[in-house]
């Protein structure tokens, strides 16, 4: 064996435990699993997601005729919007998934006239790492509404309170609610006859205001013909005076 041989045969001894121990170190390193296991970062990809939902709700007074044989009147419907994959929605044992709704749809639920709040939880869909576990919810307050708004006595009082759609008072019976409408029709009259008289008044200082000096005049000439008058019946008594003596 040459001499060469010998000094690359020892180079190979000397670097062998360096290799040795590179591939070991390599082989020892940890495995990530956070894609695997729902983590803070899994999840706040998901609450990030959540967060852009929204929830919006519409009142729905016309039904169809089956709806109204099976006794379903009117109801609150609530759209979502901005839905995504990779979580679905749990409500009042309904299941909503991206995968059969999309990112714009109506809940199945019907939420009656009596408002209240909707609240939806949100979950991690299948195949994500966060798969079931609860990730927030998101909350939309439906108004109480006020079925006696579309009544047609209201058509000519929309401004009064009883009509409004959502009024928040309480109504305790339809002849309650044309008591106080009528009393409310009494105080507009009232007020519009009080108005009247006022606006009378304000008319007649407003004309004496523009037109100063042609009421100064007329004025003038009115207390003239007084005085004129008060002077004439003077003499005349004290002629009758003088008469008499």
């Amino acid at each position: 064996m040459t001499k060469k041989k010998y000094i690359i045969l020892l180079l190979m001894v000397l670097m062998m435990p360096l290799i040795t121990t590179k591939v070991y170190a390599e082989e020892k390193q940890p495995i990530s699993i956070e894609k695997y296991i729902c983590g803070e970062k899994n999840k706040s990809e998901l609450e990030n997601k959540v967060s852009k939902i929204k929830l919006t709700y519409e009142l729905i007074t016309e039904v169809s005729k089956e709806e109204e044989e099976d006794g379903l009147g009117g109801y609150f419907r609530v759209k979502v919007t901005n839905f995504s994959e990779n979580i679905y929605i749990k409500i009042d044992g309904y299941e909503y998934h991206f995968k059969d709704v999309g990112e714009s749809f109506n809940l199945s639920n019907r939420f009656p006239y009596g408002g209240g709040k909707v609240k939806l939880d949100f979950y991690g869909e299948d195949g994500h790492p966060c798969k079931s576990h609860y990730i927030s919810s998101k909350t939309i307050t439906l108004p109480k509404y006020n079925v006696f708004s579309e009544l047609e006595e209201c058509l000519e009082y929309e401004e009064f309170a009883l009509c409004n759609r959502y009024y928040k008072g309480s109504i305790e019976s339809k002849e309650d609610f044309l008591k106080k409408l009528e009393e409310y029709k009494n105080n507009i009259k009232n007020n519009k006859s009080e108005k009247q008289k006022f606006d009378i008044i304000d008319r007649i200082f407003s004309f004496i205001e523009d037109n100063q000096l042609l009421c100064a005049s007329i004025a003038f000439i009115i207390a003239g013909i007084i005085i004129f008058f008060v002077v004439k019946k003077i003499i005349r008594a004290k002629n009758r005076t003088k008469i008499k003596m």
